[in-house]
């Protein structure tokens, strides 16, 4: 008996697995004759022609179509922080259009939305090199961009104006692709993670370096901003498990922080997003030859965590409670302490578990 719907013709399928559709199909429709056609959509619906979920290729659009969305609006507030780039900009606008707009702030406005539209229309290579030439400059974005990202900006054309079927254009753009004219172009689970992965990456980097390159002799306070937002984003990554994207960025990205203690986390971040991928010992050396001695005990704690002395560290972190330095919902969510939780709860005796008191 067959447990699920499979991609292959009708008649390949399990007789008795279609007789109980049909059954279904006609107690719901009450016309036996439809049962046949419905037959016919149904694995097409249920399932892709090439046998992963018929969900994944448009979460796939989506997730590409969103991308352009938020590189969109960098462009724009590019623009709009710079708009003394529009003069290299050749749209010209007559007299009569001129006269449309209210005054010249509409008409800048306008200038830029449609310069930010006529540059998204270029595709990746084009968008990427107008920001590289701004002094937006990341390897893998902006400069040599990542290979999964541009073969996906390949592959959502193909669901969307082939039906996923791959033509000599994609081998054109693609060519180290073990694709074939006429294959379907699949759109798995792992794969789509990859591609989601690399476009957040991306987006992040893209952000961090605009930020930075357009922020330049700002007061300090704006270093600080930046370090807030990059942790905040960090933080609900490492939250999601995310942890090759935290890797990724946070390896890159600390450099650019304000100050030591900004750029420490990040390295604590990126030491754990490794751990938690099982690539440990490409960091280990690093954590373990690190001098906690003069920073924030949380350090400490992060350090016995990394090195797995996990009872150490619930000792420190049950005095550092007692002490308030480590709040109640610190304790909960951050995504550090997974194993320092997991340690408490299996605790019998109340009085040696973790817990607050009003201070």
């Amino acid at each position: 008996m067959s447990t699920g719907l499979a991609p292959l013709a009708i008649d390949a399928l399990d007789v008795e697995w279609l007789q109980g559709l049909k059954d279904a199909i006609d107690a719901v429709t009450s016309d036996s004759i439809s049962s046949w056609f419905y037959l016919q959509v149904w694995p097409r619906v249920a399932r892709s022609r090439w046998g992963s979920d018929a969900l994944l290729p448009a979460l796939l659009t989506t997730a590409i179509g969103d991308f352009e969305v938020l590189v969109a609006r960098y462009v724009r507030s590019i623009l709009t922080l710079r708009p003394q780039i529009l003069s290299k900009y050749e749209r010209t606008y007559t007299i009569d259009e001129i006269r449309r707009f209210d005054d010249l702030d509409d008409l800048e406005a306008e200038a830029i939305a449609d310069r930010a539209e006529r540059l998204m229309t270029g595709g990746y290579e084009s968008w990427a090199q107008w920001l590289l030439e701004r002094g937006v400059d990341v390897d893998g974005a902006t400069r040599n961009p990542n290979p999964v990202i541009l073969e996906a900006f390949q592959r959502r054309h193909l669901i969307v104006h082939k039906g996923g079927e791959v033509d000599s254009s994609y081998l054109r753009k693609v060519p180290n692709t073990a694709l074939a004219v006429g294959d379907d172009a699949e759109v798995t689970s792992a794969y789509l993670v990859d591609v989601v992965d690399a476009l957040t990456t991306v987006a992040l980097k893209i952000s961090a370096a605009s930020m930075k390159h357009f922020t330049k002799g700002s007061p300090p306070q704006i270093g600080s901003v930046f370090d807030f937002i990059v942790s905040q984003s960090t933080y609900t990554l490492l939250s999601n498990r995310q942890f090759e994207v935290v890797a990724n960025f946070e390896e890159w990205a600390a450099p650019l922080r304000h100050d030591q203690l900004s750029r420490q986390i990040a390295t604590v971040n990126a030491w754990l997003a490794r751990k938690r991928m099982g690539e440990f010992a490409a960091v280990q050396h690093d954590v373990e030859s690190w001098d906690t001695d003069d920073l924030d005990p949380k350090f400490t704690l992060a350090k016995l965590i990394l090195t797995d002395k996990i009872a150490e560290a619930h000792a420190l972190a049950r005095n550092l409670a007692e002490a308030g330095a480590l709040a109640e919902q610190e304790f909960l969510k951050w995504p550090l302490l997974e194993e320092v939780r997991d340690h408490d709860s299996l605790i019998q005796e109340a009085s040696l578990r973790i817990t607050w008191h009003d201070h």
